[in-house]
Parts: structure tokens; sequence; C-alpha cells
């Protein structure tokens, strides 16, 4: 969402009006802007500090959203530059279409190009070249050891520009430029290879804006873009593409196969309404496929993330070249076969319950103490990993009642609800887990059902029976069912390699001990 009147500007403002003279407002700043879930960076040398959201987080707020990457002036908290909110994709942006008549008109279609974006803008007589989150891209690496701004200089120099400083030279500096890296060391789903060659190395000018106004430049004029970039500049670097509709998403995504990897990820529309931009992103199915599945390619654990992030149902039904995966079969009784989405979600209910049921039996759900230490110490590095997750929630539910109670000072003898863990934080923990831990705790979870069957005469192993009892049956052969399928490579005699070390325990214990002097 891009409007003049920025969040950001009125959060400093109304931060200003309640804070005393005195007080350092940048202290004060960096306290509220952290409460509000937006992280930063600050650079004293530089006279900026750098604002970033969390790119995982689902049901992210207006602030945490415009400032997906956003760099203020640390002196005045002025805008220096502002790249874009974070998109709406997919399910989002469909809901957002509906609700939102807009005539076509207020309707822009472009090209959709994944890469990193990085932003190249003049402050107090200096060029920064800035990746989302670091605002020196020579310290921003992904993937092996090369920098963001080492693949820029090399796309820079591969479009006929000698140096940085020649191509600063043929830039505006009361402008910020904002550019999307295509370089074939920097992949993530979408390979341009067949598009630019083997070796390929692009840059796509995105958009331009002021960065005293923070106002786009429409990139599509060319003697509008004349007049901040240097012709023989931009003619070398690629437009995003404008398109009259969605046709040409929605032919790629009935062709009837999926391309792995993908070559496309689809398109942007951007809406305008009441002096505000909307972004929506609607990617293709081999991007979205290539994105759940991973570098490993197991479509079982890409249908784990299509349902993390909501996307499963819609991918299945609107998806015709899924048609074989709307159900899963049973392998043991091929005459069996279930529902696709409500196989995942019964994973999912499965996996929330009985770890529920698992924390309780390590830990006192009331104190916090621990018990079964002995059990603990045969469970598998993946459960110990997802426990510390949990007890990490147990420790925040607990301050906020501690913190609440504090700050009820009214004598009306009002009664503080007391926050607890619940068994939808850890449905909430699932669904925003990692999909590679995912997968690691699926796999463990299999191997240590494998361990209790086989350990039949192991009484403290036996306790792990009890904390799948409250789970339906139908739900137990469901996961049973599409774990099968994850890990074909698994029989009934595998079991985890366990390490006993009593050292987290212990670790634990003190931490929980701790928690309760707070």
């Amino acid at each position: 969402m891009e409007h003049k009147n920025f969040i950001i500007n009125t959060f400093v403002e109304e931060l200003r009006n309640h804070t005393d003279d005195s007080t350092n407002f940048m202290e004060t700043f960096k306290n509220a802007i952290k409460q509000e879930g937006v992280h930063f960076k600050d650079y004293p040398d530089s006279g900026l500090i750098l604002l970033f959201s969390d790119f995982n987080k689902l049901n992210k707020t207006s602030l945490e959203r415009e400032c997906r990457s956003l760099i203020l002036n640390r002196d005045t908290f002025e805008i220096v530059s502002y790249s874009c909110d974070d998109p709406l994709c997919n399910a989002e942006a469909k809901h957002f279409l509906l609700n939102n008549h807009s005539s076509e008109g207020e309707q822009t279609i472009f090209q959709c190009y994944e890469g990193s974006l990085l932003a190249v803008f003049n402050f107090n007589g200096k060029w920064f070249v800035t990746t989302r989150k670091c605002l020196d891209s020579k310290k921003s690496t992904w993937k092996g050891d090369k920098s963001h701004y080492s693949m820029f200089l090399e796309a820079v120099e591969d479009s006929g520009i000698n140096d940085i400083d020649e191509f600063t030279n043929k830039l505006n500096p009361s402008h910020c430029y904002y550019f999307i890296l295509l370089h074939h060391e920097n992949i993530n789903v979408v390979d341009y290879s067949k598009k630019f060659g083997e070796n390929y190395k692009k840059l796509v000018l995105g958009f331009v804006r002021n960065q005293k106004s923070q106002e786009e430049v429409d990139i599509y004029n060319q003697e509008k873009l004349s007049e901040i970039m240097s012709e023989n500049v931009w003619e070398n670097f690629i437009i995003p593409e404008k398109y009259e509709d969605l046709s040409k998403l929605e032919e790629e995504n009935n062709k009837g196969y999926i391309e792995i990897p993908a070559e496309n990820e689809g398109m942007l529309i951007k809406v305008t309404e009441n002096n505000k931009t909307f972004l929506l992103k609607f990617q293709t199915s081999d991007y979205l496929f290539g994105l759940a599945v991973g570098p490993d390619k197991n479509i079982y654990k890409g249908f784990l993330k299509l349902y993390q992030t909501n996307n499963l149902s819609d991918y299945l039904q609107n998806n015709k070249n899924f048609d074989l995966y709307k159900k899963i079969v049973n392998p043991h009784n091929t005459m069996e076969s279930f529902d696709t989405v409500g196989t995942v979600d019964a994973l999912f209910k499965v996996c929330t319950s009985e770890t529920y049921e698992q924390f309780k039996l390590l830990w006192d759900i009331k104190t916090g103490k621990h018990k079964n230490k002995e059990l603990y110490n045969y469970l598998t590095q993946e459960h110990k990993e997802l426990l510390f997750a949990i007890r990490g929630i147990y420790f925040q539910k607990k301050a906020e009642y501690i913190t609440n109670k504090k700050n009820n000072t009214s004598n009306d003898g009002k009664y503080v609800q007391r926050s607890v863990l619940k068994i939808s934080d850890i449905y909430e923990l699932f669904k925003s887990y990692d999909i590679n831990k995912l997968e690691a705790f699926l796999k463990s979870r299999k191997l240590m059902i494998n361990l209790v069957n086989k350990e039949k005469n192991n009484p403290t192993i036996q306790l792990l029976k009890s904390i799948s009892n409250r789970c339906d049956k139908v739900l137990l052969k469901l996961i049973a069912i599409y774990t099968s399928h994850l890990f074909p490579e698994l029989t009934n005699e595998d079991i985890p390699d366990i390490e006993t070390d009593e050292q987290p325990v212990q670790q634990l214990q003190v931490e929980m001990e701790a928690s309760q002097v707070v």
C-alpha cells in the first residue's frame, strides 16, 4: 500500500507528541517500533536507520507491510528510501479484487520477475546499493560467498557499463532506483536460463521514486524516464512487460503439466484506490509448486507447504495438472483413497494434539516444573527442538500474564485473565514451522512410533503411547498413510538414533525455574 501519508510518518508524529523533550527520541523510537513487530538496523555513521519486517510472518499489520524495507534519515526521521509494501499474494489478492470494485482504468498488469530487490539511492552525497535488510549489499549474501553487491555489479558490467561510478553518474541523485537482480547464482525458484542464457546476469528496473515525495515515476514514459536516467543506461535494462489482462497467466496454468524448475513467477497488478496503491501478486502453478517442494522436489512435502500458506485447497481445485493428486491412495490397501486436503489437515491436527500431550508429559503445565527427565532423554533432536519452541510460547504467555497483572493498578477488584499455553498456539506453530524442520519432525515421529512398538518392555518409552489417546483413530490412520508417501524408504524396523544428553534438560529446568521468579 503506497500513499503520500505514510503510516510510519503518522507513527513518528504521534510518538513525538507523547515523548518528553529530554528523552532520547531515537531509543524511544526503537523500543516503540520493535513493539509493533518491525525490526531495525541503526547506522549512525551513515545517518540512516533501516526498518524491515519479518518476511515469513502471516497476517501482518499495515505498518509491518509498509516497513517491508524502509530507510529513514535518523536525524529527521524522514523517509529516504521506500521500496514497496508487501504484496498481497494469490488468495489474498483474489479476495482483495472481489471486495474492491475498481475500474479497469485503475488497474495495471505487469510481468512479475523473481529476484533480489536492490535499492540504489544517494544520501548526503554518497550512493548506496542496499538490500531489504542490509544497507551495504556487500555484506548481504544468500547462497555461497558471493554478495548481492558483487552479483549486481556483474549485471551492471554485463550491460556494457564499466563500473559502479560510471553507472551512478548516469542516475539522478534526487531519485531512488529499485532493481530486481536476476542472476544464475541467485536462483530461488525461477530459473531464467532458457530465456536469458546459461550464465545470465540481468537487472530489471522495477520502479523509480522521487526521494523527496516518494512518488513513483512512470518508467513507461520514455520522456520522463530520460529525465532521471541516461538513455543509454535504461535501454540495457529489462522493463517489465505490461498486459491487458491475466489471460497469459491462465494459459500458463492450464498447459497440462508442471515445469520444474519454474520459468515464470507470475503477474503483478497495481490497483490504485483512494490515493493508495496496492500490489497484488498472482503466481503461476509452476512457481507455487516449486516454492512448496523445495530443491528436493518432494511432492508430498510440497502439499504440506501449500497447507501452511492456506493455498492447498485452491491449488488442487484450480490446477488441472494435479487432478491425480486430489486423492491419496492407501499404499497398504490400494482400493482405499482419501481426500488430500482432509488428509493433510488430519496430519496437522494429530501433530498438534500429540505434541500438546507430550509437552504435558514432560512439564507441569501450571508450574512449569520439568518431569519425566528420563523420557525426555529418549526423544530425538527434532522433538526436543519443537518442544523448545513450545516452551518459548509458554514463557511468552506467562510473561504476558505477569505484565498484565502488574499493569492492573485499579482497585475495582477486576480479575486478570490468566494467559496460558493453548492447543491452538501449537497448531499455529505448526502452520508457521520451517518446512524442512516439519519434514524432519514427521520423519522423527514415524521412527519414534517404531521405537515404541519395539520397546514394549520399556515403561519409560511406553509413556509415549498415551499422547495419541485424544486423537480420532481415523485421523491417526490418515497421518500414517500420508507419512508412508512422504517417507517411502522407511520401514517398520527403522528406529531413531537417540543421543542421550542431560544438559538440555538441566538448562530447560534452570530457565523454567527462573521464569517463576520473574
